[in-house]
């Protein structure tokens, strides 16, 4: 009897069951038992289950997700293709007839019923879903439900499912004697008591918490004493939103999707209603009476860009000058400031003028190919290139303005009030919102997404150690941030939303580098945000609402079995050396970079232990995203080559001891 556990049963531990499914194959006539383990409803896991309100929605399209692999996947085990969300969601609603599928994926279709019953409410979403619609999180979380059953119903007949609904706390490798006694290689507690014999494990953890940095956890200790409220980080079904009254007044932290879903869940969700005001779809905010106020800031002080309208599907972006910086990473460790940064910058501006010279030729004087030459031997701020954009483009309206693309707002002093500020975000919004219903026609949108879309490859060359650790640190996250509020923003109705609150006096935004602090009164206190580049930006609250999930950190982590695993040394945090030979610490779990496989604390690899995702995220990188088809991406790759890791393993009965499997990269550092 061979024995593994799948830690963790979201997306990622479905993905990884289909992949034992499709790895194992239907001739595997050995007998396996499969422990499949997390405390939220299995398939959707903490994020994506039916219990939370319907208002709430995906930032991705219903036509790019989907969790099983196809042609473009690199992977070693088989391609089993599937249906996306949209095409699994059409065959489950009864609109088949809609559907235009190859034969593979009609065939997984045919295999069994939709599987899972569908509500009225979803099957009006279904009615009206396109391939780029955003579809709701409970409509997802019903596809991957759908996927785990079917992947465990493809499991070989020798395979014994035990679905454990409780947490795995604990994590411990078979001592010496044990392993000679024939003991299987770990044991996983449960919380409930139990106690697993595996021969190895699988940990698709997801979103984990981690301790507040310290100048939270004194922040958060002068609210609790003042008698206010402060509601920590965490995904927003999962803050207590009822402890926030009608008309109070609230200081919000963060204007990225979080932050969206609580806007939604206090407004929406409390029987307000957004009414058409105008043809070209301006949004009027009639309230309910229940709303609290909302007062909102961030380091940019602006929301996330929102989703351009393409009425299809993202343009790829070439990311020509990036592309070659496979080469150097190669060779040499890189600082992300001085060898990716520039070459970011060319790639958004050459998507820019091609847009531009495309949509607008009039504004594109001679070949935008002459003018774009120019960027693979001059950089941005040579006089070469400006002296060429001129020419080209002689109408200093119709040029990009790069600085204000990745920095909104403008310099301290050129808001001369509150008033100012909320004038320029609201044209801000308005500008965001009139760009994005041009779609793929929109200049603008076209750099910002070429920006989004780099983290991808910039994970590349920045993972396992690829960058110097303080340019880490520093500039990469930086980026990544950048990236993050460029690419990843809500869809374009909840930004008209955001206008339409604005105007109705329901969201405040403060201003750049909002700062927050506590003030005492006689009986209580105030909590206290305030712009230093705004003048007049004071506003006073009584509640905190942190609008992010913290990423998890292998220091400080508060899951009990990651903190195993890191107390007990069977992992270490992964760092990252800088030039001064000083170890830069990063948030991620050490691994190997073929397997996932977890690194101990003196640097072996030796337990079978396989950690995929988002508790490695600052070790590989792309971890956060659900797979999108055709792109071949991080998630499924991963998921594919530590299952069939795991599976090799426990099929090896003396496995080979000795040569370690290659940590991090073979970079060589120069003296």
């Amino acid at each position: 009897m061979m024995r593994i556990a799948v830690i963790g049963m979201g997306p990622r531990g479905t993905a990884v069951v289909e992949r034992m499914a499709a790895n194992l194959g239907s001739a595997d006539d050995r007998e396996w038992e499969l422990h499949l383990i997390d405390p939220h409803p299995h398939g959707p896991g903490r994020i994506w289950h039916d219990a939370q309100s319907r208002e709430l929605v995906m930032n991705t399209v219903a036509g790019e997700i989907g969790l099983f692999t196809d042609a473009t996947s690199t992977i070693d085990g088989p391609i089993v293709v599937g249906p996306n969300l949209y095409e699994w969601s059409l065959h489950a609603g009864g609109r088949s007839g809609d559907l235009a599928v190859s034969a593979p994926v009609a065939a997984v279709l045919a295999e069994h019923d939709a599987g899972t019953a569908l509500d009225p409410e979803l099957r009006a979403e279904i009615a009206q879903l396109r391939p780029w619609s955003h579809p709701t999180r409970v409509l997802y979380g019903r596809y991957l439900e759908w996927c785990l059953q079917r992947a465990i119903r493809t499991l070989p007949a020798g395979v014994t499912v035990h679905r454990h609904e409780c947490a795995a706390v604990a994590l411990a490798e078979a001592t010496a004697e044990e392993a000679a006694d024939g003991h299987p290689a770990l044991t996983v507690e449960l919380g409930d008591g139990v106690r697993l014999d595996v021969d190895a494990a699988i940990l698709a953890l997801g979103w984990l918490g981690s301790q507040a940095p310290s100048a939270d956890v004194e922040l958060g200790r002068g609210i609790r004493n003042r008698g206010l409220t402060w509601i920590e980080p965490a995904s927003p079904i999962e803050q207590d939103l009822d402890a926030i009254g009608a008309g109070e007044h609230v200081v919000v932290r963060g204007l990225g999707m979080g932050f969206f879903d609580m806007m939604a869940l206090v407004t929406v969700g409390r029987g307000g209603r957004f009414i058409e005001a105008d043809p070209k779809g301006g949004l009027r905010y009639e309230p309910s009476g229940r709303e609290p106020r909302l007062h909102v800031g961030s380091r940019r002080g602006v929301p996330f860009r929102s989703k351009p309208l393409y009425a299809g599907f993202a343009p790829s972006t070439p990311q020509a000058h990036l592309g070659g910086l496979r080469t150097l990473a190669a060779a040499r460790r890189i600082d992300f400031a001085a060898d990716a940064m520039p070459l970011i910058r060319k790639d958004a501006v050459s998507a820019y003028y091609t847009t531009l010279a495309r949509e607008s030729p009039g504004a594109v004087r001679g070949r935008v190919e002459d003018l774009l030459g120019l960027l693979w031997t001059h950089d941005l701020d040579s006089d070469e290139w400006l002296d060429s954009l001129a020419r080209h483009v002689p109408d200093p309206r119709s040029r990009l303005d790069l600085k204000r693309l990745l920095d909104p707002a403008r310099p301290d002093g050129e808001y001369i009030d509150a008033g100012a500020w909320r004038d320029w975000v609201t044209e801000y919004i308005d500008e965001d919102l009139a760009e994005g219903h041009r779609g793929s026609a929109s200049a603008l949108k076209a750099a910002a997404w070429s920006i989004g879309c780099a983290r991808g490859l910039a994970w590349d060359v920045a993972g396992f150690g690829g960058l110097w650790g303080e340019s880490h640190a520093r500039d990469f996250l930086e980026f990544v941030a950048l990236g993050n509020m460029l690419g990843s923003g809500p869809p374009a109705f909840r930004m008209q939303q955001l206008r339409a609150l604005i105007a109705a006096g329901v969201v405040n935004l403060v201003g750049p580098r909002m700062r927050v602090h506590v003030e005492s009164r006689e009986s209580s206190g105030v909590i206290v945000a305030e712009s230093p580049a705004v003048p007049g930006s004071r506003v006073e609250a009584t509640v905190l609402v942190d609008a992010w999930m913290q990423m998890p950190r292998a220091t400080g982590t508060t899951s009990p079995l990651l903190r195993s695993l890191i107390e007990t040394g069977m992992a270490r945090p992964f760092r990252v050396s800088g030039r001064d030979g000083t170890d830069h610490i990063t948030g991620g779990v050490e691994i190997t970079e073929a397997e996932s496989r977890i690194v101990a604390a003196d640097g072996s690899v030796r337990a079978p232990v396989f950690l995929l995702g988002i508790p490695a995220e600052e070790v590989r990188g792309n971890g956060t995203a659900s797979p999108i088809p055709g792109s071949g991406g991080t998630f499924l790759r991963e998921a594919d080559a530590a299952t069939r890791a795991a599976l090799a393993f426990i099929r090896v009965t003396d496995p080979p001891r000795g040569a370690q499997p290659t940590v991090g990269r073979d970079i060589p550092v120069p003296a």
